[in-house]
């Protein structure tokens, strides 16, 4: 079923390749990737996924909620985002953490299906199968080319804009993706080594809230962390935030 996924779905280089794209629109509008992209390196998980069961779920849980209806190149975009932010020192260090940051917080969650109540609905068998190969290809070293290293998104729906922090890199289906501009969207920041997920929760909403659809998003933060000499980069904290409504 997965070499079937991937032979159908992931248009070629976009998917596997390690070179920079040629911009391409298609008649629709659906798939355009900026003139030149610095694909990520291939994602290493400590260990491999022997026993890294949390890990695969997590990422999985990404591509399920947040891109069900799209097309395979879309579903490891949204896997590429979420890996390129664990090797950012402005993320959390883990799949789960990075999945499920600011649940507990208060100050809203950086996925909405994480706060929305869209996991207390029964999954799509098939659906689910489809987001697992696919998040398991990111983790053994599939690359999502066409965005680079995109750190968020949101839906083309939503028609955001956020000014010279954020470098638009391309859409993919019905999700626009962006890089954090200047030295804090440079490749040599996602040098970090990720950490296993240990025991991250994995709530189905935020605690103490009643779903209200405003979060923040994966969509881009509208002030972006202050680009650091490469020296003091692990002292970057924590994502930046952003209102926005999903």
């Amino acid at each position: 079923m997965c070499g079937l996924v991937f032979a159908m779905g992931f248009g070629g280089a976009a998917w596997a390749g390690h070179r920079p794209h040629l911009a391409r629109v298609s008649v629709h509008s659906r798939h355009e990737v900026a003139a030149s992209i610095v694909p990520a390196q291939p994602f290493q998980l400590p260990g491999g996924l022997d026993n890294a069961p949390r890990d695969v779920d997590c990422l999985t849980d990404a591509v399920y909620y947040e891109a069900r209806g799209e097309s395979a190149d879309g579903q490891a975009a949204v896997a590429q985002v979420v890996l390129n932010r664990v090797r950012h020192p402005a993320f959390p260090k883990s799949i789960c953490a990075v999945v499920f940051q600011g649940v507990h917080s208060g100050n809203g969650c950086q996925f909405s299906f994480a706060c929305n109540g869209a996991m207390t609905r029964p999954r799509e068998p098939d659906a689910w199968a489809r987001a697992q190969d696919i998040a398991t290809h990111a983790l053994t070293g599939g690359v999502m080319t066409a965005v680079g290293y995109a750190t968020n998104f949101h839906a083309a729906r939503v028609g955001l804009s956020f000014g010279g922090g954020m470098t638009r890199v391309a859409r993919i289906g019905m999700h626009i993706f962006y890089r954090l501009s200047g030295y804090a969207g440079d490749p040599d920041m996602f040098v970090l080594q990720p950490e296993r997920s240990l025991d991250e929760a994995k709530p189905v909403q935020a605690e103490g809230r009643p779903p209200s659809g405003h979060y923040v998003l994966a969509s881009a933060p509208v002030s972006p962390p202050v680009a650091a000499p490469a020296k003091a980069a692990a002292t970057i904290a924590k994502a930046p935030a952003s209102s926005a409504v999903g």
